[in-house]
């Protein structure tokens, strides 16, 4: 997230004023539901979960704490959300594709190796289907949201190391069931 919403407006909405907490939701709506979208792969159960984050945010919004950027409790409700719900399925999760060009050439550098001048086509999608859900969650996190290890380490509630620990088994996990 580039810019943070105005402090004032979280107090407004802290306060009851329904005009503040519309102007969060205007605000936050587009990015949570593409977020949750990138996990869940359906855009009627994204746009249910979205829905759901917003609610849990209104009902708890009097527990935020002003020293916490707002951004990263809004993203770990809509993860614990998302999470949630998938402990809800009994059925195999969808996946998140990766189609950011600028991203992905981070990951392709990584997946092919210098040595190698063949160049594999690989279907990321049917690849993501194949790793831990985990991984898939912070792999969207940090290459589509764009949260730094610290942000997701607050959303996830674990240690940075585990985050970077995480993030690379996650792209080795891929690059296995890649090539």
């Amino acid at each position: 997230m580039k810019s943070q919403i105005d402090k004032k407006i979280i107090l407004d909405a802290q306060n009851g004023s329904i005009y503040a907490f519309e102007k969060i939701v205007l605000k936050y709506e587009k990015p949570i539901l593409a977020y949750i979208y990138r996990l869940v792969r359906k855009r009627e159960d994204a746009e249910d979960l979205t829905q759901e984050t917003f609610l849990k945010l209104y009902k708890n919004i009097k527990k935020y704490d002003h020293n916490n950027k707002f951004t990263t409790w809004l993203f770990a409700i809509a993860a614990n959300t998302t999470c949630d719900w998938f402990r809800k399925q009994r059925r195999k999760k969808e996946v998140l594709i990766l189609d950011d060009p600028k991203r992905l050439k981070e990951v392709e550098k990584f997946l092919l190796s210098n040595e190698t001048q063949v160049h594999v086509k690989f279907d990321i999608m049917s690849g993501l289907k194949k790793i831990k859900p985990v991984y898939r969650s912070i792999l969207s996190m940090f290459y589509f949201t764009g949260f730094s290890y610290k942000e997701i380490a607050e959303i996830k509630k674990m240690p940075i190391n585990s985050v970077k620990t995480y993030l690379y088994r996650a792209k080795l996990a891929l690059k296995e069931h890649l090539i």
